[in-house]
C-alpha cells in the first residue's frame, strides 16, 4: 500500500504504514482528521494488517470520501473504496496527511466534509 501512495504523492519519510502519520508530522507536514482530495489516509494496526495501511484520497463529497489503495483485494491489486464518516468510517484511522506544511486545511465553504469522529492518534 505504501508503494501506491508514494506513486501518487511525494513521500520523503520512511516507515511502515502505521508510522507515516507521526513521521510526516515530525517532518512538518500538516496532518488532521478531515478528508480532502490529495490527502493520505493512515490507519493503525488491525486484524487485517499488523503494520497499518495507507490510501490516497481521490474525492470527497459531503460525509463520504473515496480512496484508491493497493493490496486490499490481493497482492499488487489496485482498488477503490468509499467511506461514510457517519455510517462507515475507516477502522483504526489515525488521520490524514496533507500535501503542504502547516495546520490542517480548512474545508472550503462549499465543502461539507466532516472530520473523523473523535481523536484517533496512537501514542508512540
Amino acid at each position: 500500500c505504501t508503494w501506491w501512495v508514494a506513486q501518487r504523492r511525494s513521500v520523503p519519510w520512511l516507515g511502515d504504514a502505521d508510522e507515516w502519520y507521526a513521521n510526516a508530522q515530525a517532518m512538518g507536514f500538516a496532518v488532521g482528521q478531515t478528508p480532502v482530495p490529495g490527502a493520505i489516509l493512515v490507519t493503525g494496526p488491525s486484524a487485517w494488517s499488523s503494520v497499518g495501511h495507507v490510501a490516497y484520497v481521490e474525492a470527497v463529497s459531503g460525509a463520504t470520501f473515496t480512496v484508491s489503495e493497493m493490496n486490499v483485494n490481493g497482492l499488487g491489486q489496485l482498488s477503490t473504496r468509499t467511506y461514510d464518516l457517519n455510517t462507515n468510517p475507516p477502522r483504526a484511522a489515525l488521520g490524514f496527511i496533507y500535501w503542504r506544511y502547516g495546520a490542517e486545511p480548512t474545508p472550503a465553504p462549499t465543502d461539507t466534509s466532516l472530520p473523523l469522529p473523535g481523536p484517533r492518534v496512537l501514542a508512540r
